[in-house]
Formats: C-alpha cells, sequence, structure tokens
C-alpha cells in the first residue's frame, strides 16, 4: 500500500482515499470510514486528540505514558469517584475506585461491599467495635488486646482467643508453683545439711566425753 499521507491543514468534512481505504476528517482527527458511514478505526496523527463521547475499544489497548489521568475536567472541590471497572458478564462487576466523600482508595470483590485499601486492610484501634462496619473489617480492642474482624453481620474473635488465655495462665501458674517448690526444697536441703553438721558436732563431743571417762575411770 503507498504511503499514507494526510493533506496538510485539513478542514472538517474533507475525505481523503489511500489503498482501498477512506478517512473523513471531522475537525480534529481522521476517521476511517466504514460502509454504513461509521467512523470504525481511528488515526490521530495530532498530539492530544479529544474524542466526544464513548470510544470502544476491539483490540488490546496499548498506551506508552506511565500515568493514566481520570477525571481530567474536575476544577474546584471533587466530587466524582474515579476508578477501574471490571466487566464480568453475568457476575458482579469488580471495580477499584478513590472514593472522593471519604478520600479513600476502595475495592469491591461482590460489586457491592466496597472496603478501603491499605490502613492494616480497613483496620480500627478503639475500646468500642466501629458503629457502623462493613464485611471484612478488623477491629482491634485497645482495652483487651484482642482482635476481631466483622464476619456475617457479627465481630469475631480473631488470633487466638479465651482458650488460649486461660492455658497460657495456667502455664505460668504451674510454672510459679514449680518455682517455689524448688525454692522450698533447697531450704529443706539447708536445713539438712545444717542437722547433718550439728549432728556430727554432736557425735564428736560425745566420742570425747566417753574416752575422757575412760582414762579417768580406768
Amino acid at each position: 500500500m503507498p504511503a499514507i499521507d494526510f493533506p496538510d491543514s485539513p478542514t472538517t468534512g474533507d475525505i481523503y482515499a489511500n489503498g482501498g481505504r477512506t478517512w473523513i476528517f471531522d475537525g480534529t482527527v481522521w476517521g476511517l470510514a466504514s460502509s454504513a458511514g461509521v467512523v470504525s478505526t481511528i488515526y490521530a496523527p495530532i498530539d492530544s486528540p479529544v474524542f466526544l463521547g464513548n470510544v470502544a475499544v476491539s483490540g488490546g489497548l496499548v498506551v506508552d505514558d506511565n500515568i493514566v489521568v481520570l477525571n481530567n475536567d474536575t476544577s474546584g472541590t471533587p466530587v466524582d469517584d474515579a476508578g477501574i471497572e471490571i466487566e464480568r458478564g453475568d457476575s458482579n462487576n469488580v471495580a477499584i475506585i478513590w472514593n472522593e466523600t471519604t478520600d479513600t482508595w476502595q475495592f469491591t470483590n461482590d460489586g457491592v461491599t466496597y472496603l478501603d485499601l491499605g490502613s492494616g486492610g480497613n483496620a480500627s484501634i478503639s475500646e468500642t467495635p466501629p458503629s457502623t462496619p462493613t464485611e471484612g473489617q478488623v477491629w482491634f480492642n485497645s482495652n483487651t488486646a484482642k482482635t476481631y474482624i466483622y464476619y456475617d453481620s457479627a465481630w469475631v474473635e480473631i488470633g487466638g482467643g479465651s482458650g488460649n488465655e486461660s492455658l497460657i495462665n495456667a502455664l505460668e501458674t504451674d510454672v510459679g508453683n514449680l518455682q517455689t517448690d524448688v525454692g522450698n526444697l533447697q531450704t529443706d536441703v539447708g536445713n539438712l545439711q545444717t542437722d547433718v553438721g550439728n549432728l556430727q558436732t554432736s557425735s564428736a563431743t560425745t566420742g570425747k566425753a566417753i574416752a575422757m571417762a575412760i582414762v579417768f575411770g580406768g
């Protein structure tokens, strides 16, 4: 196919044909015209083209820039959420969005419940449970040092429980009792050593007395 060389300074409605294809200039871009007269493919040999309405991409979308800007026409106080949504047919769509109301990144795995990204996985730290919890939210009770997850409309303790705490407390008590018993045993051994020493001293004194009696009595 011959090289494509679009006319310079085109005006709206200009038509350009090359290699069996026809393009129409709409004032901004050259659109490839189909047999039905609908632009099906866009060729934009200009910088920063502006597309009015939705743009459907049937093939892969390749973007050279490393940042994609959404809500580019926003000015003043932001109010519109923005994000990426995935069409899933008969199943609920899923998405990752920026929530302008709460100023947080959120995601949904079911298309219904949105959870915050980051901040410890939507964790709360307080002495009382959050008043409006969401499914999967984590709450750390700063008063009891216990952790809970909101599941099936209720707070469920995770990371151990009262059974483990009772076992640990019982083991600590047993260790304390054992240390006390060892201390008492050491005291008893010391007392026994003292008694043995006294007995040896008493035996030596008694032996001397008997020997003296024999000498004087003989």
